[in-house]
């Protein structure tokens, strides 16, 4: 292999080496940014979910059950902007010794008038 093949060969490599180094400098992996405390203890990079979400027939909204206080509520939110559209169901039910009572998941009736 001659000198001129040499460099050619080298070239694409060299260009994505140093193209992987500056991606990892920007993100901060060799900033110390990562660490094991940030990942596991901390939750740092812990994805963010939603349970019990519930797409509505509209196709605008969707629906969540979340936790407001010491109660239940599922409230609607709007696909587009992400606002709360307001509350469709609280749950203020208390057991014969006052402690709330919960549910584990919910469901809409076909034409969503009833859960």
């Amino acid at each position: 292999m001659t000198v001129n093949n040499q460099l050619n060969f080298m070239r694409p490599l060299l260009k994505t080496a140093s193209t992987a180094l500056i991606l990892l400098y920007s993100t901060g992996i060799f900033a110390g940014d990562l660490d094991l405390e940030k990942i596991f203890v901390k939750g740092s990079f812990q994805q963010k979910y939603v349970s019990s979400l519930r797409s509505m027939n509209d196709g605008l909204h969707y629906t969540v059950m979340e936790m407001e206080k010491d109660k239940q509520v599922i409230n609607k939110y709007d696909y587009e902007k992400g606002k709360n559209g307001g509350t469709l169901f609280s749950n203020d039910v208390r057991d014969d010794k006052g402690q709330p009572i919960f549910f584990e998941d919910y469901e809409f009736s076909e034409d969503e008038s009833l859960i």
